[in-house]
Parts: C-alpha cells; sequence; structure tokens
C-alpha cells in the first residue's frame, strides 16, 4: 500500500506505520488527518474512542475516497476538488 503514496504527499498514518514514512516532510499522526492528502492506518479489533471516531469519520467523508483496504491496513485519498 505504501507504494501507492507519492513521495511528496502530506500523509497522516497510524503510529505502527510511521516508520515505513518517516523521512517524508509531511507526515501527521493519524486520528489527526487534516491537511492530509493520504490517510494510512490499521484496523484494529479494540482501537481508543478518538481512533474509532476519525476511522469512521474518514470513511464517511466524502472528501475522502477509499484506495485499498489490504491485511488490515486501510488507505485513503482525498479528492481533488475543482470548482
Amino acid at each position: 500500500l505504501f507504494r501507492e503514496i507519492p513521495k511528496q504527499a502530506a500523509v497522516s498514518a497510524s503510529n505502527h506505520l510511521l516508520l515505513h514514512l518517516q523521512y517524508r516532510d509531511k507526515l501527521k499522526l493519524f486520528p489527526d488527518y487534516r491537511g492530509a492528502e493520504y490517510v494510512i492506518f490499521e484496523e484494529v479489533a479494540a482501537p481508543d474512542p478518538p481512533y474509532t471516531r476519525a476511522a469512521n469519520n474518514l470513511a464517511n467523508d466524502s472528501a475522502y475516497q477509499l484506495v485499498k483496504s489490504e491485511n488490515g491496513i486501510v488507505l485513503y485519498k482525498k479528492l481533488i476538488v475543482i470548482p
């Protein structure tokens, strides 16, 4: 899934996935995905409430599209809005 994310993209990632993205300039810790072009996080059985809330909000956010869900990892991409 990491190959789907362009090198210069702003990314929000869950804690365990940050190591795979550590050399990027624009990196945030999920559940904060404000301003992120891509969001990648792990689906977990018993996450904390802010994590669950952010995952649910993202799934219902029309500004983001699910790219892929694979092996318990989910990747979303922010849609480009053309006025």
